[in-house]
């Protein structure tokens, strides 16, 4: 037998062994559905999991899981608000420059196969700390204490009091808090198992990892010694006894899962099963809502058009062309067409609409053709007619959005071409300001408008950072560092709405579209909650026949 031949049959055989796994999985795992305990959680995840090591949970596939085995000082409720979590409460010192938590006395690091169940003190939360910010550890969540001070910037006064000393006040420190890197590790755990602590999570969350078979399922127990207790009937929380995690890559697995019973959820939906779920209004069909429910609401996520503005002289670099390409699209009818409203029309902004004071649709993000044609009109006396040709550059999945803005621009004479890349090569491209314009998005890290308009500032150039466009404006970049200060969220609320609208005026970027967080839920599930950072809390979930 010749290498190529065996190699074949090598694979077709593993190929075979895989499809009758998955197909009992299927088959033993939705038998067992309708007999075992009605309070097990099952979903699948497409995405990677590598690591339930919190300093490492730079993904949403990864922080919906570690947000099931860890806590924090403090969480985000489902309007994006600060709530307290083992922190009961806090204070700001008058120079905003010390945090003081005060912990609960009630929450304490389960028993698990290697350590005896044992209180939380404040000294945890300083060893928790201490470790993102070494930097042989290498932790991706660094940035979120890029302010405090050198020397002894967490202190533990008592086991029950904790304080961050920070370099300069930061109105935005406790949004970083509620992140995944800022979760409470167990320390010993942590010198026990070294780098195989990615694999023997210990925290004080609501779930405990029983199983995991990587990229194939996971499975998480219930905490019996979980500290948060449900207000209504005082039961002690969670309310579901397990939870199991699948990891098909396959999307019409997925989806197949779901439909037939297998899966309690699904965030999100493939754009080949868009129209069997959805009206083209975005709405649930009537005929699947006896058996799932569809939750939604905005994310805190930018689609938009960026424009490269250093370098030699382009016509993408004259503001008159950047408003005639944004006066000329009709957003509204994109998300409709094209995603059945499940994308939002971009019409007030680059920062997510609930992270400002108002929800005004700027004047150059309107539609207005007239307008438009005055500007082409105007740019043609400088560039000649017909205009330069500009190349946007996408990724392969939105190839189908932006033939149908060229088509649309093509309609009042604006020759616009596409040019498609590979992830990689697209990335490597707009880094280093090879391209004129190209399409990316930005997602926030943490619910601060602070977090969008960063991306203009001229310390984050990229390859640096992620100023693709190298806007700078040092009037506007003043105004952004002093409103950082202030810790009230309605005066910052203000201070982004207004700095947001000033980026606007010089359009370094178009955006487009916000995406929606979008969940389709079994109807066998109550309690569900979403917000707009899109995290999975299963804490007060219950499961019922």
């Amino acid at each position: 037998m010749n290498g190529i031949s065996y190699f074949y049959r090598m694979k077709n055989g593993l190929i075979l062994i895989w499809v009758c796994m998955l197909t009992l999985l299927f088959a033993s795992c939705h038998t067992s559905s309708s007999s075992d305990s009605r309070s097990v959680f099952r979903y699948n995840e497409n995405g990677s999991v590598s690591s339930l090591d919190p300093a490492f949970a730079a993904d949403i596939e990864t922080m919906w899981i570690i947000n099931q085995l860890y806590d924090g000082l403090v969480d985000l409720d489902q309007n994006l608000m600060i709530e307290a979590n083992i922190a009961n409460d806090w204070d700001i010192s008058s120079d905003g420059l010390s945090y003081v938590f005060h912990l609960r006395s009630n929450v304490f690091f389960p028993a698990d196969d290697f350590f005896p169940s044992r209180k939380v003190t404040a000294q945890d939360f300083v060893f928790s700390f201490h470790r993102i910010i070494d930097l042989s550890l290498a932790s991706p969540g660094q940035w979120i204490f890029k302010n405090v001070r050198l020397q002894q910037p967490f202190e533990a006064l008592n086991d029950s009091t904790l304080v961050i000393h920070l370099q300069q006040p930061q109105g935005s420190f406790l949004q970083m808090l509620s992140t995944s890197f800022a979760s409470l590790v167990r320390p010993e755990a942590v010198e026990k198992f070294g780098k195989d602590f990615r694999r023997h999570p210990a925290g004080t969350g609501p779930f405990q990892l029983a199983f995991w078979e990587e990229q194939i399922s996971m499975v998480l127990h219930r905490n019996p010694q979980y500290w948060m207790h449900d207000v209504l009937t005082g039961k002690s929380l969670p309310h579901l006894d397990a939870v199991q995690i699948d990891f098909l890559k396959d999307a019409f697995a997925e989806y197949q899962g779901f439909i037939s019973g297998r899966y309690d959820f699904m965030s999100g939906i493939d754009a080949a099963y868009i129209d069997q779920l959805l009206s083209p209004a975005g709405e649930l069909k009537e005929e699947w809502k006896s058996k799932m429910k569809l939750e939604h609401v905005p994310f805190i996520k930018t689609d938009f058009i960026g424009f490269y503005l250093d370098g030699n002289k382009t016509i993408t670099q004259d503001l008159r062309y950047r408003q005639m390409l944004s006066l000329s699209m009709d957003r509204s009818a994109l998300c409709s067409q094209l995603r059945n409203n499940i994308i939002v029309p971009a019409l007030n902004g680059f920062v997510a609409p609930q992270l400002k004071s108002t929800s005004f649709a700027h004047p150059n993000l309107q539609r207005n053709i007239a307008k438009a044609l005055e500007l082409k009109k105007s740019l043609e006396k400088d560039w000649g007619t017909p205009l330069p040709a500009v190349t946007i550059t996408v990724t392969a999945e939105y190839a189908d959005l932006f033939e149908y803005l060229q088509h649309e621009w093509k309609k009042i004479g604006i020759p616009i071409e596409i040019s498609t890349l590979q992830s990689s090569s697209f990335k490597e491209k707009i880094a280093k300001g090879q391209v004129a314009a190209f399409r990316k998005n930005w997602l926030a890290d943490y619910p601060d408008g602070e977090n969008f308009l960063q991306v203009f500032t001229k310390e984050l150039f990229s390859p640096n950072g992620p100023n693709y466009t190298h806007y700078n404006n040092p009037e506007w970049e003043k105004q952004y560092k002093a409103a950082q200060y202030s810790s009230d969220a309605g005066t910052r609320k203000i201070a982004w709405q207004k700095l947001d609208s000033l980026v606007m005026n010089d359009l370094p970027i178009i955006p487009i579209y916000h995406d929606q967080v979008m969940h389709f839920v079994s109807n066998k599930i109550d309690f569900w909650s979403i917000n707009a950072v899109n995290m999975l809390d299963l804490t007060h979930v219950q499961k019922h026949q």
